[in-house]
């Protein structure tokens, strides 16, 4: 790696370690301020709004870190402003579809919806409720992650991981200590309100930081974008690969959503999912060294068959391997002699609690490493192999979810999680082999 590349890395390390802190620190204050059920139900409705954006993003995100990067490697300043005029009008289109079903569900909600008898799921109004709010929230989150994966792939990394998606938690925490502190009536506020005020703040700031990095020193020029013609040709080109790569990000949505459902289905204990959360955010810390060498290597997946771009990522792989598995080792050793203290953080111990953390700092060093066969796949156009593989990864967790969850709670989550997730990685990694992309995801293989 060069200098720049090496001081990001820190410099994404220190963010990453900063963000830890203050995500546990906020999640800490909202599990006392809301209790652990009421936490679960808020870390569930964050979950949500991000799981619902991609279903209108068309893949747009994704093609950020597909196009953007090689464009500009290339110096290919056409290509890139035809792609960013094709990419913003998706993206107006979108948010367009968004506001006529805004209108659409406010129509329905005051013409009764709302008082139609629950059938099937228990606290079915809680829920309803829930769906209904996230419609105010659900335009800013689809700015949020197009505004970040914009900073992202024009490689002002530290800014999009600082003003991104994991930012969230604490910009809400903020607003709803604000209001706690300032507002005699604040206790009677909605959790969605303040979320919805908490993503309002972020996106102002990430504009902010799009103009002061990329359109003030011309990396990007409003002016030549809007002046460029999309042929129609082009246009479908770039819509075929975004619905390809949407495809993908649904298959993940509801990876992601299934083993939360299940636990708030199956466990007759309201704080279970609370409690997961809790270990999840806990956990998270063995990933701040892998994931600041995986925001420098998201730039190299594309155009794999290039030599250069080959060389470079397998180097950077190759450290993060290294000084990641050294991180790690240090936060389990660590977490083994603090762990009362930490877990006392969260108000008590929980059921699994250590041993959950343990294995989940462990694993989430190696997910992250193992996802580099699933990227390799997603941004080299071998989408068509990962459909069923990631279909038959999803059945397997979901099948694992109902089978563990009554037996082992929110552990048995995690392992359905990690058994489907390392098949699905063998199963990339043969992919990527039989198309000839020569990249050694763990070092040797």
């Amino acid at each position: 790696m060069n200098k720049k590349e090496t001081l990001q890395v820190v410099a994404l390390f220190i963010n990453g370690m900063v963000n830890f802190f203050l995500l546990n620190i906020s999640n800490a204050y909202l599990v006392y301020v809301l209790g652990v059920s009421n936490f679960g139900d808020f870390s569930l409705t964050i979950k949500l709004i991000f799981y619902l954006a991609p279903f209108f993003s068309v893949g747009l995100t994704s093609l950020l870190a597909k196009h953007l990067p090689v464009f500009q490697d290339n110096n290919d300043t056409l290509n890139l402003n035809i792609f960013l005029k094709w990419n913003l009008k998706i993206l107006l289109r979108s948010l367009s579809i968004i506001g006529i079903l805004l209108v659409v569900i406010i129509i329905f909600r005051t013409t009764g919806l709302d008082n139609m008898p629950c059938l099937i799921f228990k606290n079915c109004e809680s829920y309803r409720q829930t769906f209904g709010d996230l419609k105010f929230v659900l335009p800013i989150a689809l700015l949020l992650l197009w505004n970040s994966a914009l900073l992202s792939a024009t490689k002002n990394i530290l800014a999009s991981q600082l003003l991104g998606r994991s930012s969230i938690t604490y910009s809400c925490a903020l607003v709803i200590f604000i209001i706690n502190t300032f507002f005699a009536s604040s206790q009677g506020l909605p959790v969605i309100l303040s979320i919805f005020f908490g993503f309002l703040a972020l996106c102002l700031l990430q504009y902010i930081a799009i103009i002061l990095l990329l359109v003030i020193p011309k990396i990007i020029t409003i002016r030549d974008i809007v002046k460029q013609s999309v042929t129609e040709e082009i246009s479908k080109a770039y819509l075929k690969d975004g619905v390809s790569l949407l495809i993908n990000s649904i298959i993940y949505v509801l990876q992601g959503l299934a083993p939360i459902l299940i636990i708030e289905w199956t466990c007759k204990d309201d704080t279970m999912l609370g409690d997961y959360f809790i270990v999840l955010f806990i956990s998270s810390i063995s990933t701040t060294l892998v994931r600041a060498f995986s925001k420098i290597i998201r730039p190299y997946y594309s155009n794999i068959h290039n030599e250069d771009r080959k060389s470079k990522l397998q180097k950077i792989i190759n450290y993060q391997l290294i000084f990641g598995g050294l991180w790690t080792i240090f936060v389990v050793f660590d977490f083994l002699i603090l762990n009362s203290t930490i877990l006392g953080f969260y108000g008590g111990s929980f059921v699994f609690s250590t041993f959950s953390v343990c294995f989940l700092m462990t694993y989430n060093y190696f997910s992250v490493v193992i996802f580099h066969a699933e990227k390799l796949c997603l941004f080299n156009n071998l989408n068509r192999f990962l459909y069923p593989t990631s279909i038959i990864q999803t059945t397997l967790m979901i099948i694992l979810c109902f089978l563990l969850i009554p037996h082992f709670f929110y552990l048995g989550a995690i392992f359905a999680i990690a058994i489907s997730q390392c098949l699905s990685a063998i199963a990339c990694w043969i992919i990527i082999r039989i198309h000839r992309i020569d990249i050694k995801i763990l070092g040797i293989i």
